[in-house]
C-alpha cells in the first residue's frame, strides 16, 4: 500500500493501472474489474491493433494517441518485427509530442471532435519529424 500512496504522487502514474492492481490483490474478480474501470477508448483501438500486429503488419500511429496506454496494450502483442516497430514508433511520437508541446497542447483542447473524414475518401497518412502518423483511425497498415 505505501508503495501506490507513492506512486500516486508521481503525476506521470499510470494511476488506472495502479487502482486495477491494487483492487485484484483486494480480491476482486475480472468482471468486476471491467465494470470498475472500463476500458478507454485507447485501450480498445490498441487492442484492435494487436490483431494487426500479430499478423506482423504495422497499423499507423496517429498524434492523437495515448501513446503511454497503446505501448502498455502492445506489449501484449506477440514479438514480431511489426509490435517492436511499432511500439518504437510510438516512444518517438512521445519525443516529438514533448518537443512540441504548444502544438499538441491545442489539439487536445480542441478535441477530435472537430475530425471530419470525408466519406468515401481514404486519409492519408501524414509524415511528421520522421514519425508516420494517420489523421484517421483506419486500416492503415503496412506489412513488414
Amino acid at each position: 500500500m505505501a508503495l501506490a500512496n507513492m506512486a500516486m504522487q508521481d503525476p506521470q502514474t499510470n494511476r488506472k493501472f495502479v487502482f486495477r492492481k491494487l483492487a485484484k490483490i483486494l480480491g476482486r474478480k475480472n468482471s468486476e474489474l471491467t465494470l470498475m474501470f472500463p476500458p478507454t477508448i485507447d485501450e480498445l483501438l490498441s487492442e484492435d491493433e494487436n490483431l494487426v500486429i500479430n499478423q506482423n503488419k504495422l497499423p499507423k500511429v496517429n498524434s492523437y494517441d495515448d501513446d503511454i496506454i497503446h505501448v502498455e496494450i502492445h506489449n501484449k502483442a506477440t514479438d514480431n518485427k511489426a509490435k517492436f516497430a511499432h511500439i518504437e514508433a510510438h516512444k518517438k511520437m512521445m519525443i516529438f509530442k514533448k518537443i512540441n508541446q504548444a502544438m499538441f497542447a491545442n489539439q487536445q483542447q480542441q478535441g477530435i471532435s472537430n475530425f471530419k473524414p470525408v466519406q468515401g475518401q481514404q486519409q492519408q497518412p501524414q509524415q511528421e519529424s520522421g514519425v508516420v502518423v494517420a489523421s484517421g483511425h483506419g486500416n492503415n497498415q503496412e506489412e513488414l
